[in-house]
């Protein structure tokens, strides 16, 4: 655990422009309760609060994108929340089973984009969806995380862990 500003946390992500803190505070009542702390003001704004896991930041620090878990129906949800309102918008709802969870959604640089895990691991494969919901793609061979290029133009897409050869399979996209 970690204490800044007075609030104790357990996990950390700068904004891209530096201006503020993505917090998980834990709590056992309510599950983790996520919050954006600026770094000028110390203003701490709470944003989520469930089992949302794995975010990233936006390139322009005005969302983040998270996996939702939903446990009763045992699915996943990769959602983007806008920081200033907390208003939250379900890209895809069709993630089954808990391999999902295992790696980050990635924006593209140039925030167009998400890259994430879609299926379960072993078998999971690369999907790429604009960051309004749109124009969904599931790339054809096993992966199970992506990393976009400076210019937003393409990827390495990882996986899966080979036993035999202890190594991951890499291509770039």
């Amino acid at each position: 655990r970690t204490s800044l500003f007075g609030e104790q946390f357990s996990y950390h992500i700068w904004s891209p422009d530096g201006s503020k803190l993505l917090i998980r505070q834990n709590s056992q009542i309510s599950g983790d309760r996520w919050s954006t702390i600026d770094v000028n003001t110390r203003q701490v704004s709470r944003l989520v609060e469930g089992l949302y896991i794995h975010p990233d930041w936006s390139p322009d620090s005005t969302k983040i994108v998270f996996f939702k878990i939903v446990p009763r129906e045992e699915v996943g949800e990769l959602v983007v929340v806008n920081v200033a309102d907390r208003s939250e918008s379900i890209l895809a709802d069709d993630m089954e089973g808990s391999g999902n969870y295992l790696s980050v959604p990635k924006w593209s640089p140039d925030g167009r984009r998400i890259a994430y895990p879609q299926g379960v691991r072993p078998n999971s494969r690369i999907a790429i969806i604009n960051s309004d919901g749109t124009n969904k793609l599931i790339l054809d061979f096993d992966a199970n995380e992506a990393f976009w290029s400076p210019d937003s133009s393409r990827f390495v897409a990882e996986g899966p862990w080979s036993v035999a050869h202890h190594s991951w399979e890499s291509r770039i996209v």
